[in-house]
């Protein structure tokens, strides 16, 4: 049969079919029920170990198993070359797609989007396909023991875990993977097959021997040969090739002894020795191909054609046997039991055993190199041929042919991996050319860079990139060497350093063409990530709407969602905290399950919004949700950001050891990144907890490196270390020092339109004030910093400076009301009294904590509460009494209950006894 391409590899995603079939059961084979019907029972459990050495016979196990087996069953041949996480996954969607063409196709549009989505999330969306799916089967994944990649580990382990009901895995290695197998063995999730359960028994290698490979071996001989092998399967099957036609059987069963290595180094070579030259030659040469099939063998085996098949015609040892090309070879090589296995029930693709395989790739590396290189050289022009590019890229890098490799690599490969997101395969390609080959492609240099940068493997992108900017520098290529701008700027970005990362965007933009839409587009985002860490809102704005514009151009939704997310920073900046949750919630809505540098930071955004409202436990759902991201993903280590705002929330709920910890670690992420802008707020809110701890050394200890490097040129943008000092400064009673610093801090802030900052100083500046007994002007500075609050719904910027700031609210209040205040202050005053009754009893003990009241207000909170006498009094009062009956029933003077009375109604703002009743009652002073 002809080969066609299409037969090959599926439509969509270039993927070798013939490694989806499931091997064909053999009729000369031993049959071994003991072993099929342990598998049978093993599909009540999650998992099948099939784990022996080479030549035990597991995929031959499993081919007799499946044909009677009570389960459909889809199989994945694996290879080194599915050690990348998106090809694996991609073929074990397909081998599920030949139960049910449909089965899996969300999950792999999931793999398929623009970047790379986190594996974890990947496999919730295919566990529930699979869920749904009625019937029940089993998953085969053969040869395993190739497989090193940890996210493939990681990955697996998530499946088997959250394992559907209707599936079951088994896998075949040649040893353990690096699954959970201790915990699955407790579980008793595993049925485990090993070299011990696969050897032959003596009754079955007297079957072998002289029922199935007729070899009519004396009863001595047949105990002896497998007291050598030990029942190993290969070793048995070899000798048995080795003997056919000897007369000298017992000489020769005794002449090999040792471990398996040598047992099979020496049979192979009996069995290889034994073939006619031609066939050998055949043999030799094919032995490059990890699959074969007869025009390609045709293809390698191409040299003097006519003259070798004539040779193997001749010499063959089967007179039946006509050899006309390859396919008709391959065809004999099967009959001839010569290690060949047919990969598809048409006998079009084969594989050679891998033991085999293994010799004839030994002796092949013996020959002069030039032969070897010769044959990749050959399979690699049939594979491109065929549309098979990346196998024809495999073997023009074997055959060092550098330069077809990086062609094909750039003219066919390129822009696919990277929409794929399949960097592991693309740097391994890459990585194996040499640099005088990279030096004429500045463009694979480039995105060689471009995939190390993403995949957060920074300390190696210099090189690429600088021959890429060294080819387009000689090359004078401008808009080329923009693009330089704009990956350094990325770099920058990520360390953090606001204004490199303004000049290399605005570098870039200048340079850059502009019908260049995408990289115009990255250019913006880094600009207006550059203006944010330097807190200039206003900038930053309108760089990242112009970022969007380019994007939504382009049909870029990464780029649009980064920048969109970046914006969300930009109105916390602003203080308009209900609009960045809307901007960050659009991100996450948007950013289905793939652009994970944008969930983390929106996550992170949103636990920090709700930490400012006060809400701890929504505050810990998001930003477990980033960590959890992070853990998937690794993604979050860009961000150390993410650490500290979890110390943060971790500290107001009384974690102060996990907060600590995790300030420490934003400190390693920072360091590691070369970040130092996110070390030193770390280190800040470290001074900020020993404050919060009473630990003055350490807060003063902080404060000493802090005046060293005031002046550095990262300052701009680090109000916290500035806000610090503050409290410090405060907590040290230097009030005057402390108001001079946060008046200049809220000057340069209003200037730049950060009024997240402004509040945070007048807050503070009210503080200072109010301790130098200035209360009409610590007042003023309270009034402000509400009337900014209020409409956001700030809490925590209140809450956060404890008892002075429940004093200063109380002392706010009765101002207020003296001044008999108007509508729009009576707002702040509502506002004020719902921040009292937020703040704990230890820090407001005269606060009701019922949280309900009428009008919205917090409920029985009075600015001057009634005293436990005045309730008492209170009380009476609504019960009917007259101040006379009062006084008798507590045994005091009229008097005096008169002047409680009046002290009641000041409290209360009434003025007669029915609506001091009534007022009780609305504040729940009094029961209904």
């Amino acid at each position: 049969m002809s080969h066609r391409p299409e037969d090959t590899f599926s439509s969509q995603a270039a993927l070798l079919t013939t490694k989806l079939y499931i091997p064909p059961a053999r009729t000369d084979l031993v049959q071994r029920p003991r072993l099929t019907e342990r598998l049978n029972e093993s599909l009540q459990r999650r998992l099948t170990l099939i784990s022996a050495p080479a030549g035990f016979g597991k995929t031959t196990l499993l081919g007799e198993w499946i044909p009677a087996s009570p389960r459909c069953v889809t199989w994945v041949s694996l290879d080194t070359g599915d050690n990348d996480p998106m090809r694996f996954w991609s073929y074990v969607i397909a081998s599920l797609q030949m139960l049910r063409s449909d089965l899996g196709k969300s999950t792999q549009a999931l793999l398929d989007s623009p970047q790379p989505p986190t594996f974890e999330s990947v496999l919730t969306n295919l566990a529930n396909e699979i869920s749904a799916f009625p019937d029940v089967f089993a998953l085969v994944l053969d040869d395993y023991h190739v497989i090193e990649a940890p996210p493939i580990h990681q990955g697996l382990a998530f499946l088997l875990e959250h394992l559907p009901r209707n599936m079951h895995v088994i896998i075949t290695s040649r040893a353990d993977p690096a699954l959970p197998l201790a915990r699955m063995r407790a579980r008793r999730e595993i049925t485990e097959l090993r070299a011990h359960d696969l050897r032959f028994t003596l009754a079955e290698s007297a079957k072998f021997l002289n029922e199935v490979m007729k070899i009519g071996l004396a009863e001595k001989d047949i105990a002896a040969l497998d007291h050598r092998t030990e029942g190993w399967i290969a070793g048995l099957q070899l000798a048995a090739l080795s003997l056919q036609g000897r007369d000298d059987v017992s000489a020769f069963i005794k002449a090999f002894t040792g471990d398996d290595r040598y047992i099979l180094d020496y049979l192979l070579e009996e069995v290889f020795r034994r073939q006619p030259e031609p066939i050998q030659n055949f043999l030799l040469q094919t032995s490059v191909l990890e699959r074969l099939c007869g025009s390609l063998c045709d293809a390698v085996w191409n040299a003097d054609l006519g003259l070798r098949i004539a040779e193997a015609n001749a010499e063959a040892r089967n007179p039946h046997s006509e050899i006309r090309n390859g396919q008709s070879m391959l065809e004999h090589l099967e009959r001839a039991n010569l290690f060949i296995v047919p990969l598809d029930d048409k006998r079009q693709w084969y594989r050679y055993h891998h033991l085999f395989a293994d010799l004839l790739q030994f002796r092949l590396q013996q020959q002069k190199s030039g032969t070897r290189r010769e044959l990749h050289l050959r399979a690699s022009l049939w594979h491109e041929q065929n549309g098979l590019f990346s196998q024809a890229i495999d073997h023009a890098l074997a055959a060092e042919e550098w330069s077809r490799a990086a062609d094909m690599i750039e003219r066919l490969m390129l822009m696919p991996m990277f929409r794929q997101g399949r960097y592991a395969t693309l740097q391994a390609w890459l990585e194996k050319l040499p640099e005088s080959e990279l030096q004429t492609k500045p463009d694979l240099c480039f995105w060689h860079a471009w995939a190390l940068l993403i995949s957060d493997r920074r300390e190696r992108y210099e090189q690429p990139l600088r021959l890429a900017e060294r080819a387009w520098r000689s090359q004078a290529n401008t808009p080329r060497l923009a693009q330089i701008h704009v990956i350094r700027g990325m770099e920058a970005y990520f360390k953090a350093e606001a204004h490199e990362t303004i000049a290399l965007a605005q570098n870039a933009l200048r340079d850059l063409a502009e019908n260049d839409r995408f990289n115009r587009g990255i250019a913006y985002l880094l600009l207006g990530g550059g203006y944010s860490l330097a807190g200039k809102v206003a900038e930053a704005t309108t760089a990242l709407l112009a970022a969007c514009a380019n994007s939504r151009e382009t049909g870029d939704l990464s780029i649009e969602l980064a920048a969109t997310e970046v914006l969300g920073y930009v109105q916390m900046l602003q203080g308009k905290l209900r609009d960045a949750v809307k901007t960050y919630q659009d991100v996450l809505r948007r950013h289905d399950n793939r652009f994970h540098n944008q969930a983390i930071r929106a996550d992170i955004g949103l636990g920090v919004i709700h930490r400012a409202w006060n809400d701890l436990e929504a505050s810990r759902r998001y930003l477990d949700s980033a960590l959890e991201i992070d853990r998937q993903t690794g993604f979050g280590k860009k961000w150390p950001w993410l650490h500290v705002e979890n110390s943060r929330t971790l500290a107001l709920t009384g974690e102060m050891e996990s907060a600590v910890a995790e300030l420490n670690r934003a400190i390693e992420l920072g360091e590691q990144a070369g970040n130092r802008r996110i070390v030193r707020e770390a280190q800040a809110y470290l001074a900020r907890l020993a404050l919060a701890q009473g630990d003055l050394i350490a807060a003063e200890r902080w404060l000493a490196q802090f005046a060293l490097r005031h002046d550095s040129a990262i300052q701009e943008g680090l109000e916290i270390e500035d806000l610090t000092h503050a409290r410090l400064l405060l907590s040290k009673s230097e009030y005057a020092s402390a108001a001079a610093l946060l008046q200049r801090l809220r000057e340069a802030a209003e200037v730049d339109g950060r009024m997240s900052s402004v509040m945070e100083c007048l807050t503070l500046e009210a503080l200072a004030l109010h301790a130098q007994r200035r209360l009409a002007s610590a007042c003023s500075c309270l009034a402000q910093a509400l009337a900014l609050a209020e409409p956001e719904g700030l809490v925590r910027m209140f809450l956060d400076e404890g008892a002075p700031m429940v004093e200063l609210l109380r002392q706010f209040l009765k101002v207020q009301q003296k001044e008999n205040s108007s509508g729009a202050n009576s707002i702040l005053q509502n506002y004020a009294i719902k921040l009292l009754a937020a703040f704990p009893p230890e820090q407001a003990p005269a606060v009701v904590q019922t949280h309900k009241a009428a009008a919205g207000l917090p409920a029985s909170y009075l600015v001057d509460p009634l005293s436990e006498r005045e309730l008492e009094i209170l009380k009476l009062v609504a019960a009917g009494l007259s101040n006379q009956q009062i006084g008798r029933k507590l045994f005091i003077a009229t008097s005096t209950v008169k002047r409680h009375i009046n002290n009641i109604y000041a409290k209360l703002n009434v003025h007669s006894r029915m609506q001091a009743v009534a007022k009780g009652k609305e504040l729940k002073v009094l029961a209904e």
